[in-house]
């Protein structure tokens, strides 16, 4: 099947979407279209179809991964109104883009006041330990491995 380059610019002209990286299907119209993502999956797809479908133009947006084996992730939007699926898709990519920014900077920011909570991962050994202590609470289980009634 024929793939058809994603036309997708701003208004000055600028591409907003690589046209290498993203390919309209053919047979689509203005309002409805399914566009193809290459080397993309379920994480750029379920964040994408949510930050679209928050768009009141949008009638429908869904993804699917034709096949495991083909590393890219087919998206479909159709709008309301006659109204561009490509401006769509554009702008369902400049708000996840704004939103990631907003995420990752308040991120930051609370790595820097550094209240939060060390966790560290037990070793195998005190996991074995704290498992015979739960199981077998009638023995006692000194650091060297050895094992003692409880009197």
């Amino acid at each position: 099947m024929d793939q058809v380059h994603a036309p997708m610019d701003s208004a000055d002209g600028a591409a907003l979407v690589d046209p290498e990286k993203v390919t309209i299907l053919p047979g689509d119209k203005y309002d409805a279209m399914t566009f193809s993502l290459k080397e993309e999956d379920h994480t750029l797809g379920n964040s994408l179809r949510y930050i679209i479908m928050k768009n009141p133009d949008v009638e429908f947006c869904g993804y699917s991964l034709p096949h495991p084996s083909e590393p890219k992730l087919h998206l479909r939007i159709q709008m309301y109104d006659n109204k561009s699926a490509a401006a769509a898709l554009a702008k369902g990519l400049d708000d996840l883009e704004q939103l990631i920014l907003v995420l990752s900077e308040r991120y930051r920011a609370e790595l820097e006041r550094g209240k939060f909570e060390r966790f560290e991962e037990p070793t195998v050994d005190e996991r074995l330990d704290d498992i015979k202590r739960r199981k077998y609470p009638h023995l006692l289980v000194d650091p060297s491995g050895d094992v003692s009634m409880n009197s």
